[in-house]
């Protein structure tokens, strides 16, 4: 359970941080600057308080290194409704908005010091509000809404959900918005342009600070305002941190001395120029609207039951780790990325009060955006995996005599198609690509549904991509899979979606709902209630696992409603039709907002029924925002992502800074895996009958062969026999070696060992420790050791340019895939591990063949690095926004 309300308090060496009220007692929270440690402390001793804050709960706490940290705590959260535990209803909140309060007092102090102030606005408005409607309050009769959320000197980061500006629904006259808080209520919807036109900003800030000579450093990102332009001005300062050092800190070294003292003498978070953009993306992150939470119950769990928390489902659970490891863990709140709606139902009088609620998980097992996450990896995870539950709860009418509701609950699930593909994100309508072999997509998606039969039972895959044209690449190797598993626990069946509601006429999703068969698995199934367990799931997919698969889920939800409302001799009203078709659609929605950062497509149908030119002008709009956000911030944002939880380090910034700007940072999540597959595979292919590999590794090489100093590299696979060498190149994407060259031990003339500096362009390219390298000198062997593989019995034989007796090989790490840097402790275990074996494993002999010394110095790279060159990294690295800017406005023309 976490504790309920929190007070922030500044001291001159730490946040401290307690649960709030007068005559609270217990242990605080210790969070220490510099050093970011989380300890416990009693609440008797006496502190000296320069500003204190109340916040709805802390989420974690954000290292950058070992001088650089952010507490991220929730400022405003709203009241969204209730789950049922235990006879109370307990209350569930949404994040609207965190701040991040970073470990540095002066800092912290005016951050602390403007959110108060906002604070005390803010109660001091609430308060003449409550005074004017405090006679038309009506009692939420037996819920468990605390008095602390309605007293005078809390602190209104609390709201009600009803309390907001109304959408518009049409079945809200039917609904008593102050009856009850549970009652959520939808967000308003923007108009059509603003998804594009408002977000221009964001675009022109991302634009400016990519050309700008100093990056994101320039321009004074404010971690207070979100970049849906808030009220709050922006500081000039973009890192707080810099502060301290004054304003000399931000001036970038000049000189070739001052970037290498930098680099030598920074061991820390050395993106300094992200660090605002950073910040920021994680506080539009958390502040989305999609993160969800309970006090006391655990969100995560099941209302059919079931063990928890499951940690899956936890977005926050790699930030809170260190108030659990200091045994503080319920200070924090535990955060689900997904949607909760709760809709009270239109019962008569004698038939009790009614609750419809759907609840859904997004997993965080590969979470990440739309073009970043694709398909499923290695372990069967695969992306946008969102678990829907859809329960009904119904409570007796007042004066029986048992207070226990009637309840059913359903669940459902979505998932991206199980399998290895990707789809570019700068085209409109992107054709999708297979990857990897049949066998390791088999064993992948084996995986997948193992998972799935071990916490659901059976699993109905329902199929909604199109059977023809560029979406049966993949829909057609799914099917083939599902069926190639003759599992009878895993149903199949496929549904054209384009092609059966062709003209807008998504009301034949009926089809869908009344065939035969789904009809029979639906039941079959069954939900469960009490006494009863639900026995299998429906797996839905389209190829984004939104707009699509959110309608055809509607569907099955309300077959479902349907029949509960069935056996409590009840009917589904017209109002509630209308309740349960814009609670739905809000879930479409969020869901979409996690993984495309716009709404779901086709809402507007799911909502009234109903398809025109307005829902069609809609979703092009949203169209086109996807399509803005893909080119332009996914990459940096899913690189985000994947540092909140817990998938690299925040060196991987460093990376992104100078080699990722527009790659797909996903690559290093699992990259470690695609380099093991690519070694065990390419080992199996050129190894010679009688050699076995001892060990393999993946590394930079020049392209050009027989080179040692030049711009363009490639990744080999080198492997190590116990009488040779293999140099492989290899095709990750199709796992497929393309050539190889076979180096006998006994040829190797010597090693040599150190500095290989390759680009004098970005700091990260000049770090002595991280650029290293080896270069084999060897003996040339037979003919036949270089070969290429053209797909035929008719492999050629090359050498290559400027052949010679002696030839040389060049090897460079390739940067650490966790963000750590030992690339120099890689080079030196891979060379000292040949040269014991040139050497017949004589260790004393090898490092007679070992030559340390400078490969590349930093001096012979800035020689060798032309004015051209400079300028085709600076245009290199400007992100492909300009085109993709053309394109679109083509495209609106």
């Amino acid at each position: 359970m976490s504790q309920r309300q929190l007070t922030v308090t500044l001291t001159e060496e730490a946040l401290l941080i307690a649960a709030a009220g007068h005559d609270v007692q217990g242990p605080r929270v210790r969070v220490s600057f510099g050093d970011a440690k989380v300890a416990s402390e009693s609440s008797a001793r006496n502190v000296s308080s320069d500003v204190s804050l109340r916040v709805s709960g802390i989420a974690g706490l954000l290292r950058l290194d070992s001088k650089k940290s952010y507490l991220v705590a929730l400022t405003k959260v709203t009241d969204v409704g209730f789950l049922p535990t235990e006879k109370k209803r307990e209350r569930v909140y949404r994040v609207d908005d965190v701040v991040l309060i970073p470990l540095v007092y002066e800092p912290a102090k005016e951050i602390l010091e403007k959110l108060r102030k906002i604070q005390t606005e803010h109660e001091q408005s609430r308060s003449i509000i409550d005074d004017d409607e405090e006679d038309n309050t009506i009692d939420d009769s037996g819920s468990d809404y605390e008095s602390e959320y309605c007293s005078d000197d809390d602190e209104g980061s609390v709201t009600k959900a009803g309390s907001a500006e109304p959408a518009t629904d049409p079945a809200d006259e039917s609904i008593v918005l102050d009856e009850s808080p549970s009652l959520a209520q939808s967000p308003p919807r923007a108009p059509v342009a603003e998804n594009v036109i408002k977000r221009r900003g964001l675009y022109g800030r991302i634009m400016k600070g990519w050309f700008g000579r100093k990056g994101f450093r320039a321009q004074g990102q404010d971690q207070l305002a979100l970049f849906e332009g808030g009220a709050t001005p922006r500081k000039e300062k973009s890192d707080p941190f810099l502060t301290e050092a004054g304003a000399d800190a931000e001036s970038e070294a000049e000189t070739t001395e001052e970037v290498k003292k930098e680099v030598l003498e920074d061991e820390g978070f050395t993106a300094e120029s992200l660090v605002g953009k950073l910040v920021k993306t994680i506080q539009v992150l958390f502040s989305s609207q999609t993160m969800f939470f309970c006090y006391v119950h655990d969100f995560t769990r099941q209302f059919q039951g079931g063990d928890g928390p499951r940690r899956e489902y936890i977005f926050n659970n790699h930030i809170s780790q260190p108030f659990a490891d200091a045994g503080l863990e319920s200070f924090c709140v535990k955060l689900t990325q997904g949607f909760f709606g709760q809709r009270k139902l239109n019962l008569p009088e004698d038939k009790g009060e009614g609750f419809l609620t759907i609840v859904s998980r997004r997993s965080c097992l590969r979470n990440g955006l739309r073009y970043m996450r694709r398909g499923l990896d290695d372990d069967g995870n695969c992306a946008n995996f969102v678990e829907t539950e859809e329960a009904l709860f119904v409570y007796p009418s007042p004066g029986e005599t048992s207070a226990e509701p009637t309840w059913f609950s359903h669940i459902q699930i979505r998932g991206s198609i199980p399998l290895f593909f990707s789809q570019s994100p700068y085209t409109l309508h992107p054709v999708p690509q297979l990857h990897r072999s049949d066998a390791a997509n088999t064993k992948a998606l084996q995986r997948h549904f193992d998972n799935l039969k071990r916490v659901y039972g059976g699993v109905q895959c329902v199929n909604l991509v199109e059977s023809q044209n560029r979406e049966a690449i993949v829909g057609a190797k799914y099917e083939e899979e599902v069926r190639d598993l003759h599992d009878e626990a895993v149903g199949w069946k496929w549904f054209d979606f384009h092609h059966e509601c062709k003209g807008m006429k998504f009301e034949n999703i009926s089809r869908l709902v009344a065939n035969e068969d789904i009809d029979a698995q639906l039941l079959k199934y069954g939900w469960s209630s009490e006494g009863s367990r639900q026995k299998g799931v429906f797996r839905t997919n389209c190829m984004d696992c939104l707009d699509r698969t959110n309608v055809a889920q509607s569907a099955f939800g309300k077959a479902v409603l349907n029949r509960w409302l069935e056996q409590l001799n009840l009917e589904l009203t017209i109002a509630d039709s209308d309740n349960l078709n814009w609670i739905w659609a809000d879930n479409g929605d969020a869901i979409s907002r996690s993984y495309t950062g716009s709404a779901a497509l086709k809402g507007e149908f799911v909502r009234t029924g109903v398809r025109d030119y307005k829902g069609v002008i809609a979703d092009a709009t949203n169209s086109l925002t996807r399509y803005f956000t893909n080119v332009v911030s996914d990459f940096f944002t899913q690189l985000v992502i994947d540092f909140v939880l817990g998938g690299v380090s925040a060196h991987a910034f460093d990376d992104f800074e100078s080699r990722m700007i527009n790659e797909d940072p996903g690559r290093l999540v699992k990259a470690e895996q695609m380099r093991q597959n690519a070694i065990e595979v390419t080992a199996g292919i050129v190894i010679v009958e009688g050699e076995e590999m001892l060990d393999g590794w993946t590394l930079y090489s020049p392209v050009e062969p027989n080179t040692i100093q030049t711009r363009d590299f490639t990744e080999l696979v080198l492997l190590l026999t116990e009488g040779a060498l293999y140099a492989c190149r290899f095709d990750f994407e199709t796992e497929r070696v393309l050539a190889f060259e076979r180096i006998a031990l006994n040829n190797v003339v010597s090693i040599q060992r150190g500095v290989y500096i390759t680009s004098t362009l970005h700091h990260v390219f000049t770090d002595p420790k991280r650029n290293v390298g080896f270069v084999l000198r060897y003996v040339a062997g037979d003919p036949d050791a270089i070969r290429t593989n053209h797909r035929s019995i008719n492999n050629t034989v090359d050498r290559g340019k400027g052949s010679s007796d002696i030839r040389v090989l060049a090897f460079k790490a390739t940067p650490s895939q966790s963000g750590k840097r030992d690339e120099e402790r890689l080079v030196r275990a891979v060379v000292d591990e040949i040269a014991t074996k040139c050497m017949g494993g004589d260790e004393e002999r090898a490092k007679d063949l070992i030559e340390e010394r400078d490969i590349v110095s930093l001096a012979e790279a800035q020689g060798a690095t032309g004015l051209w060159e400079r300028l085709e990294y600076g245009f290199r690295n400007a992100p492909s926004i300009i085109l993709s800017i053309l394109h679109c406005s083509w495209f609106i023309s």
